[in-house]
């Protein structure tokens, strides 16, 4: 890292955050209205000619959902993040928001947590 500042993305009438580097360094992980009016969860090679924006690949399925918060695990494996989304019911939305996992290529969605009337936020992978 140069210390330089680099912009990555430049979508019209998007917002794009939440920003995570794989520890890895080769990925990012952001989540992005840029599809929808929900928030999705997205991953960008690091190493693009910028801005790149539109070499951005959505990481979760289709869903009337919010994805947000990613969190790398410390091999860059995995993504964990919040959603509503209810993988037992796809048509509907939970009420709270869960932590789930995938892996960056979009493979193996799971929900970790199920809490009522509770929010389960921010999560952060241990060493």
């Amino acid at each position: 890292p140069t210390g330089d500042l680099t912009q990555y993305t430049d979508t019209p009438d998007s917002d794009e955050i939440w920003p995570a580097w794989s520890p890895d360094g080769s990925t990012i992980a952001f989540s992005s209205d840029r599809e929808t009016a929900r928030v999705h969860l997205y991953v960008i090679n690091a190493g693009c000619v910028t801005p790149c924006g539109d070499e951005a690949r959505r990481v979760t399925p289709p869903g009337d959902v919010h994805e947000f918060e990613p969190a790398w695990s410390p091999d860059s494996e995995w993504i964990a993040f919040s959603s509503h989304r209810d993988l037992e019911n796809p048509d509907d939305i939970l009420f709270d928001f869960e932590i789930f996992i995938i892996r960056p290529d979009g493979s193996d969605l799971t929900q970790i947590t199920r809490s009522s009337n509770t929010d389960d936020l921010a999560p952060a992978w241990g060493p």
